[in-house]
C-alpha cells in the first residue's frame, strides 16, 4: 500500500514498522483474552472510533465489558493516517468532531431503553 503520511513514531526515514499493518482487530483479540482469562484487565490503548459506527461499536464494547466482568477499559483516539479515513469515506479534517458525536451516542445506547441521538454525523 502507498501513502504519504508517516507514521508519527518512526524518528527516521526508513520505512514504518511493518506491525502498524498486521495487527489483529483489538476488540477481537480483547474478547480472547478476556475469556481465556478471569484478573487480567484488558483494554485499548488508542481505539479509532472515527473508523466504527457508534451503534455497532457500542453493542461490541458492551459484550466485551460484560464477557470481561468489567475488566475492560476503552482508550479512544482519532488516529493519524488519512489514508485510512478515506478509504472509509470518513472526513480526516473533521475527525474529532465525529470522535466526540460517537461517544456521546454510546452511553445513549447502554442506559436508554430506547436511544435517540440527534448530530451531525
Amino acid at each position: 500500500m502507498k501513502y504519504e503520511t508517516r507514521y508519527p513514531g518512526n524518528p527516521g526515514d526508513g520505512p514504518d514498522p511493518a506491525y502498524l499493518w498486521r495487527m489483529s482487530d483489538p476488540l477481537i483479540a480483547w474478547m480472547r483474552a478476556a475469556t481465556a482469562t478471569t484478573n487480567l484487565e484488558i483494554g485499548t490503548a488508542v481505539f479509532l472510533v472515527g473508523e466504527r459506527k457508534p451503534l455497532h461499536l457500542a453493542k461490541q464494547v458492551a459484550s466485551l465489558d460484560s464477557f470481561s466482568n468489567g475488566r475492560f477499559h476503552f482508550g479512544i483516539g482519532a488516529g493519524w493516517k488519512r489514508e485510512e479515513y478515506d478509504i472509509l469515506w470518513v472526513d480526516f479534517d473533521h475527525r474529532w468532531d465525529q470522535v466526540r458525536e460517537a461517544v456521546a451516542v454510546m452511553p445513549t445506547c447502554w442506559i436508554d431503553d430506547e436511544s435517540e441521538y440527534h448530530g451531525k454525523y
